[in-house]
């Protein structure tokens, strides 16, 4: 949710609340050294809302894990706008580094998933440099780099296979994840998932040998299973039919940096994308030379592969759209006066309709003529 501050002087920028029904605590400072962390109370799911309040501050709590269980350990910080880059880290009771990880798959966020060797005591850390980054390398600090740490040994689901479930989907649901008591669910007892778990309107496939020929639209859901693996996927297409492919990975959890081709029978290439719009997902809009059938070939640009690196590939026909975006958050007007707000608007895929742009829900008083 979002949350802003109005007086009569205006209004603040918009800032992120978190509603959620999970325990919360404030972490409790001193609580730098690994020798003497803030102890978390034992229980399956805990979030903790603290803030590195000085430079070189690194914050830790200690959880006590038993043989073989899985932690998982995430930090918000950089949905949140916080002022610096987190990062995660996981000791034993000596100090020695047992786990360690900068950036998620999803955003620059750190997760961390660690299966405790022995019983015993870990400690919990995290710390950061400053973000937008600076040529100072040491820890950051201050009242903008609040956080929330998510620490579980409870069920929790990665993402259910296929990667989104078509709308109408009905008997038990296939997840993967940790901590969790078998793959499948019924709807009504599926664990909290740790990334979004979409829910289609489009015809869902997996990967399969032969891999499946897809129809348009629909949406298979793959995986790079070894290094420098390459899935194809054949589709037919009418001259100057065109095609959306686009192709979501890291937003669904993935550790997947993946590539999206277009290839001719022959195999040679017609397009291709990595990241599209300064995004870390691949798009495409392809217009077909001709009638025929094709292959979209989906790939890792590192070359990397593994039960991490899985992908959902989306092949649809584009729907004409607009998009809309204000320069603002915010506006003055004065009594009796008027004020100009800037609209950019983008038609996109051929949309071509009239267009009126009105505002709604507005003050007592106030009026804005449709232009």
């Amino acid at each position: 949710h979002l949350l802003r501050a109005v007086n009569v002087e205006g209004a603040s920028a918009p800032v992120a609340m978190m509603i959620t029904q999970e325990p919360q605590i404030l972490e409790t400072e001193p609580n730098d050294d690994f020798h003497a962390p803030q102890v978390l109370e034992p229980g399956t799911t805990t979030t903790v809302n603290g803030c590195l309040a000085q430079s070189d501050d690194v914050d830790s709590f200690a959880v006590n894990l038993t043989k073989g269980r899985t932690l998982v350990a995430w930090v918000e910080a950089y949905v949140l706008a916080a002022g610096f880059d987190a990062m995660l880290r996981i000791t034993d009771a000596n100090g020695v580094t047992l786990a360690f990880n900068h950036d998620g798959p999803s955003c620059m966020d750190p997760l961390l998933v660690f299966t405790a060797p022995a019983d015993g005591k870990y400690v919990v850390q995290t710390m950061g440099h400053k973000y937008p980054a600076a040529t100072d390398i040491r820890f950051q600090g201050g009242q903008d780099c609040v956080y929330r740490l998510h620490l579980t040994t409870g069920p929790l689901a990665r993402h259910a296979w296929p990667l989104a479930l078509p709308a109408q989907h009905t008997g038990p649901i296939t997840v993967e994840g940790w901590n969790l008591d078998g793959q499948q669910f019924e709807k009504e007892q599926l664990p909290p998932f740790l990334f979004p778990a979409p829910v289609s309107a489009l015809p869902e496939v997996t990967e399969s040998v032969p891999p499946p020929t897809l129809a348009i639209p629909s949406a298979v859901s793959g995986r790079i299973s070894a290094r420098g693996e390459i899935d194809q996927y054949l589709f037919s297409a009418k001259k100057g039919e065109t095609i959306d492919l686009s192709l979501s990975g890291p937003d669904l959890g993935s550790e997947m940096d993946a590539k999206v081709r277009v290839l001719n029978q022959q195999g040679g290439e017609l397009a291709a994308n990595d990241d599209a719009n300064g995004s870390t997902e691949p798009h495409l809009l392809w217009t077909a030379p001709e009638d025929g059938t094709f292959t979209a070939a989906v790939s890792d640009v590192t070359q990397q592969g593994g039960p991490d690196y899985y992908y959902r590939l989306c092949l649809t026909n584009p729907v004409p759209g607009v998009k809309a975006t204000v320069t603002g958050h915010a506006f003055k007007l004065e009594s009796g006066g008027s004020t100009d707000i800037k609209i950019s608007v983008v038609l996109e895929n051929g949309f071509a309709a009239p267009l009126t742009l009105g505002a709604s829900q507005l003050p007592a008083g106030i009026s804005a003529a449709e232009v």
